[in-house]
């Protein structure tokens, strides 16, 4: 017998062919689906570098409390 004659045989292979397909297709889509890793994080303002000291600015006297000799 000629497994080609047969029309169950056929029909398997369509059925693997398609199966194997939609796994394909499930892995190629479906992580375009999802929210992007970190999206639920909350949303942090850190403030910029701008104000940064110049090495030529004016220096200025602390005034720093002398310590405690007793502790």
């Amino acid at each position: 017998m000629n497994t080609l004659k047969s029309k169950k045989a056929i029909w398997w292979g369509v059925g693997l062919l398609l199966l194997i397909a939609g796994v394909f297709a499930a892995a190629v889509f479906m992580p375009h689906t999802g929210e992007p890793y970190g999206s639920d994080a909350p949303d942090v303002q850190v403030p910029s570098m701008q104000n940064i000291p110049h090495p030529d600015a004016h220096k200025l006297d602390l005034e720093v409390p002398a310590e405690d000799p007793k502790e």
